[in-house]
Order: C-alpha cells, then structure tokens, then sequence
C-alpha cells in the first residue's frame, strides 16, 4: 500500500487496472480480478460496474448497480 492510507484517496482520476494493481499488490490483484470475473460470469449483462469516488476519507469503490445496488469493491 502507499502512504497516502488506507484507501485509494485520489480523486483526481478513475482507477484503471494499474492503479489497483499498484495500491493492492499482484496477489491481491489476482484475487480481485477472479472477483470481477466470478460477478461478470454468474450475472453475464446484469451489472455495470461504476468507479464512485467517496472522498478522502472513504476512496474509491467499485460499484456493480442495476436498479439496486448489488455489491461494492473496495481495492484495499
């Protein structure tokens, strides 16, 4: 992790797979990626996934939404 805490705080841009990669580690970065994949082949066209950006305090998070709020992932 950076020393920025315990989240991923700049808002100045979206995370990409890099960026996540970077913060969370390659290990970890694997795990999240079988996560991703798991929700995109159990509910294939359900979920959009959407980066939503809480503040510093809260960081980004990935969110999976259709009329309500499935689940969200927070790289940490």
């Amino acid at each position: 992790m950076t020393d920025s805490g315990p989240r991923m705080t700049d808002g100045s841009h979206v995370p990409n797979g890099k960026n996540v990669s970077a913060w969370i580690g390659r290990a970890n970065y694997k795990r999240w990626t079988r996560m991703l994949q798991y929700i995109e082949r159990t509910y294939p066209g359900v979920f959009v996934p959407e980066w939503l950006f809480g503040g510093k305090k809260y960081g980004w998070g990935l969110r999976f939404k259709k009329s309500k709020s499935f689940c969200t992932l927070i790289p940490e």
